[in-house]
């Protein structure tokens, strides 16, 4: 349905394919999710997700295996903080530039890509009402990133945000029609807002839209699962795994895979050999006081402590107490000779 007065107040009514999908309580809304692909799905169904693979996302929407990590002190975290960010942090910044952000209390869906859902954290709006079309509105993302995460931030794709993050606003510009999209992070260790303006990419959006549209048509609605992903699918592997297999078959694609993962392999290496001299070259004329001349490359050495548990010492003086807590993991290993 179209909740006219909704996409009034959000400044999105000028964009008649949008319709409004209202929820009581989160477990209306997880149901709803499972109807359709939203942003947070699509870093995964593009293998662009290094926690989730199109199977885990396969398994939660068709077979309602849902992965529940709303116990996990990070997330906590960050649905506390998201209103906290919202208001204190994104509001000011923009309101000195002409806008202003809302929450949305609606799930988005656009009538020509129905398969899509999008949950927005915000929607940016110009303060001057005469503006307020939805081509002049922004995507507003808000990720509260912990200690650990932080490493992958400001990389040199993606505009600096983590790429399953800038699948899910593309995918949110999609379904809006919005050109742009500003994500706000506060980093919990230094206590700092940083702020990545993300422009829609038709390119990428196209390919989201073909890799979602696979997806739902043919993993979700025939109920084909997804092929496993080698590193993110382990445990359903193990179980495959231990599967007999009524007949195995020599084939040359099979040969070929494996002089393509060998011929790789010794690429990886040799590229290894050469970044090792590169940063020994770095280093040294680095502590020689040279520096790069351009803002595009940083370098800086620094110090840092690391702490971790001394487990040789362990074994030694209190073997009982290693024996005590260790723990058999049983997992997959491909050989490729």
């Amino acid at each position: 349905m179209r909740d006219e007065e909704a996409l009034l107040r959000y400044s999105l009514a000028s964009n008649k394919n949008l319709e409004t999908v209202g929820f009581e309580d989160e477990a209306d809304w997880l149901q709803l999710r499972t109807k359709g692909i939203g942003g947070s799905d699509v870093g995964a169904i593009m293998g662009l997700n290094k926690y989730a693979s199109p199977l885990k996302i396969y398994k939660a929407k068709v077979m309602g295996i849902q992965n529940d990590v709303s116990d996990k002190p990070a997330v906590k975290k960050g649905k506390t903080m998201e209103p906290i960010i919202r208001e204190q942090f994104f509001k000011p910044m923009l309101e000195e530039k002409g806008f202003t952000v809302l929450p949305l209390n609606h799930m988005l869906i656009n009538k020509n890509y129905p398969w899509l859902r999008a949950n927005l954290d915000g929607i940016i709006i110009p303060l001057d009402e005469t503006k307020r079309v939805h081509t002049n509105c922004m995507v507003a993302e808000i990720k509260y990133v912990t200690s650990f995460a932080e490493d992958a931030w400001f990389g040199d794709e993606y505009n600096g945000v983590p790429a399953s993050y800038y699948a899910q606003v593309q995918e949110y510009m999609l379904v809006t029609e919005t050109k742009s999209a500003i994500l706000g992070a506060l980093f919990e260790s230094t206590w700092e807002m940083h702020y990545f303006q993300i422009n829609a990419n038709p390119t990428f959006q196209q390919q989201l839209l073909n890799m979602s549209k696979t997806f739902f048509e043919y993993n979700m609605a025939l109920q084909i699962p997804p092929k496993f992903d080698a590193e993110l699918d382990k445990e359903d592997i193990l179980q495959k795994i231990v599967e007999p297999v009524e007949t195995t078959v020599e084939t040359q694609e099979m040969t070929d895979l494996g002089m393509q993962y060998k011929e790789l392999n010794s690429k990886i290496k040799e590229l290894e050999g050469q970044k090792k001299l590169v940063v020994t070259e770095i280093t040294n004329r680095y502590l020689q006081g040279e520096r790069s001349n351009s803002p595009a490359v940083k370098i800086k050495l620094t110090a840092t402590t690391k702490t971790a548990l001394d487990k040789e010492r362990l074994e030694k003086e209190h073997p009982e107490i290693v024996k005590e807590y260790q723990k058999t993991t049983e997992y997959t290993t491909t050989y490729i000779r």
